[in-house]
């Protein structure tokens, strides 16, 4: 008797299956902090201020029924009125790594030999289109996907066991699938799909004929009987879903072909996936995309048909399509080109196909190592486009974070935030139809809308964009929409009277987002002055503040009369008589608020910036107006109206 080979040993898969669900967990444990985006304030507050039992009654302002979300969400809602966002990611994080477990077990029972079914659960757990559903704490996906996987796994249970108590339970899982995703209805006919699976594998076609018509005869001893009861209880469930209110204006009767590609393009996967993206001036039509798929499925049924393999090829392709057919018939592209968290339900299915296909029952054969090393070329393409998610996702989260941080230090403070993304996309999106970046903060909610999911502090806030500020924007690797409309210098002077502070978001080279504070508009409540510039300008005070790798620079002025368009602020660090080793000039609020849209009588506080200089030899900062066209810098005196040298005001950190 040979030896069997290591890997296909107990304790080898057990191991394997270990580091399977370790690195599942490595790939989505940095999304536990990114806590709360999109419209989860608007989704989040369904649940405020119900029963349970008004939980699991429809909701007419929301547009689906989903009772038994509703009723799971609302488990995380404390009694302060917020929510553990923490919680919720990491259940949304254990839902995924249940579906894993799930689909290796599913595998095995549809005769999978161990190591072809564990890379049906390493795909899976890879499965690139079902980033922004585990990482987001909101979908319902993941948990649908494994009450719809344990559902399954029951059912081939039941039918290896002859044991009616699992066909009971498996019908039960599946209710509750449906409860939490109504989607999970069309995948009533997957019990079908399996049991044909498991019926016919390793069958001719002349075995299948045979036993076809005892089948048909004998549907209850055969099992073929027991299928039929979940689209029976599928369409119970439509019956009463339909008569649900519910919001209109989201679902309906819809096609558009658009929308099927764009789900059909996940079936192709690795073959359509780059990951240094599709360059904006090289992308795929959607008809070059149906192609690929269409060419890619052919060959995939044709190589697990070599593999005599082809029915749960069949099966798995069934089973995406499967999933897709609600979002394909009740769903517009503009709702589905943003969601691929819509294509979760699909990964074991599309899984199954190109297992069923690459994976050689003769193991020995060369073919075969090349179809198990396509397989591993996908893990790693797969893990590799997971990590480039999870850096497109926390640049958005933290940034989201710190508004919501900053609202709630601002104790019943009014902020006005300029320049903050709505929504971001990397220029070079991995795929080539859709939306691929992260819808961050929408309009449709004010960034404080979000401070009462996490804190019992308030705030308010307000959204404008000015694009011309921060030109770096353009420069980044991301596409970005701002919030709010457009705001002009003369027309921000005016709002800011009302605010207690402005912030505004500055972009980096590197994709990264900081929030900034620049400064805010106060009443004057004195007319000293610490230096005066041209007899007008007022420089009320100075204040420095020293951060790890900065330093803040903190100015207050005033003007007494409007001042002229040319005039702007300097401020440089260094030694008197030599070059500025650092120099932040320009208007104030970095640039938003120029000087000649400064309200008068009014204390103009401006906040800047410096590089903290390594060297230890002592520095001046240095700081005035000067005329922008000229170069040539306004008259100023000290406080006791004596002229400044170099009109500059001197202050020494």
């Amino acid at each position: 008797m040979s030896k069997r080979p290591f890997l296909s040993t107990r304790w080898a898969i057990r191991l394997a299956f270990l580091a399977l669900l370790l690195l599942t967990l490595w790939h989505y444990q940095p999304s536990l902090h990114f806590g709360f985006w999109w419209d989860d304030p608007v989704w989040y507050s369904h649940m405020r201020g119900r029963t349970w039992w008004e939980l699991l009654r429809p909701t007419p302002e929301f547009q689906y029924y989903r009772p038994g979300t509703m009723l799971y969400v609302s488990f995380f809602l404390r009694d302060d009125g917020t929510y553990d966002a923490f919680a919720l990611h990491w259940l949304q994080i254990g839902w995924h790594l249940l579906q894993v477990a799930l689909s290796f077990a599913i595998a095995r029972l549809v005769k999978l030999r161990p190591l072809p079914a564990f890379f049906v659960a390493l795909l899976v757990a890879l499965f690139p289109f079902s980033y922004q559903a585990t990482a987001w704490a909101a979908p319902q996906q993941p948990m649908a996907a494994a009450f719809q996987g344990g559902a399954w796994l029951l059912f081939l249970l039941g039918t290896r066991q002859q044991r009616r108590s699992w066909y009971g339970i498996s019908l039960l899982l599946f209710f509750v699938a449906m409860l939490l995703q109504e989607s999970s209805v069309a995948l009533a006919f997957v019990p079908f799909l399996l049991l044909l699976v498991v019926k016919v594998d390793g069958q001719s076609w002349a075995e299948v004929r045979v036993n076809g018509r005892s089948w048909l005869r004998h549907p209850l001893q055969t099992g073929w009987l027991w299928p039929s009861l979940y689209p029976l209880v599928a369409l119970l469930f439509v019956a009463g879903w339909s008569q649900a209110p519910r919001q209109e204006g989201i679902t309906g009767l819809i096609f558009e072909g658009k929308t099927a590609v764009y789900l059909l393009q996940s079936v192709a996967y690795p073959l359509l996936a780059r990951l240094n993206g599709y360059a904006p001036d090289h992308q795929v039509t959607a008809v070059a995309v149906l192609a690929i798929v269409g060419v890619t499925t052919g060959v995939l049924l044709w190589l697990a048909a070599r593999q005599r393999r082809l029915a749960l090829a069949l099966a798995g392709l069934g089973w995406a399509l499967m999933s897709m057919l609600p979002a394909i018939v009740g769903l517009r592209f503009s709702y589905v080109s943003l969601a691929s968290r819509l294509l979760h339900l699909a990964a074991p299915g599309i899984v199954l196909l190109w297992v069923s296909a690459l994976w050689g029952r003769n193991g020995r054969s060369w073919l075969a190592w090349v179809g198990r090393l396509l397989l591993v070329a996908v893990a790693l393409q797969s893990s590799l486009l997971l990590r480039q998610f999870e850096t497109l996702y926390a640049v958005g989260t933290a940034h989201l974070q710190a508004a919501i941080d900053t609202l709630a230090e601002s104790n019943n403070g009014r902020l006005l935030f300029i320049n903050y993304p709505d929504r971001y996309a990397p220029k070079r999106p991995p795929f080539p139809l859709g939306y691929w970046g992260m819808t961050l903060a929408p309009v449709v909610a004010e960034l404080d809308d979000f401070l009462p999911l996490v804190s019992t502090a308030t705030a308010e806030s307000a959204s404008y964009s000015m694009p011309w500020v921060d030109q770096m924007r353009q420069a980044e690797v991301y596409d970005v929409d701002l919030r709010g409309v457009i705001i002009q210098p003369a027309e921000l002077a005016r709002v800011a009277v009302d605010y207690d502070g402005v912030y505004l978001t500055r972009y980096g080279a590197d994709g990264r987002f900081q929030l900034q504070a620049v400064g805010r508009l106060a009443p004057l409540n004195s007319q000293e002055c610490v230096a005066v510039f041209d007899e007008t300008i007022c420089l009320q005070e100075v204040a420095l503040r020293t951060l790890p790798d900065q330093l803040e620079v903190r100015l207050t002025w005033s003007t007494a009369a409007p001042l002229p368009p040319e005039v702007t602020v300097f401020v440089h660090l260094g030694q008197a008589g030599v070059p500025p080793v650092a120099q932040a000039d320009g208007d104030t609020w970095l640039g938003m608020l120029p000087l000649a849209d400064w309200p008068v009588n009014t204390a103009v506080i401006d906040l800047r910036s410096l590089p903290r200089p390594a060297s230890s030899e002592p520095l001046q900062i240095r700081l005035g107006v000067y005329n922008r066209v000229s170069g040539e810098r306004l008259a100023g005196v000290d406080a006791g109206e004596r002229p400044l040298p170099d009109n500059a005001f001197v202050v020494v950190p």
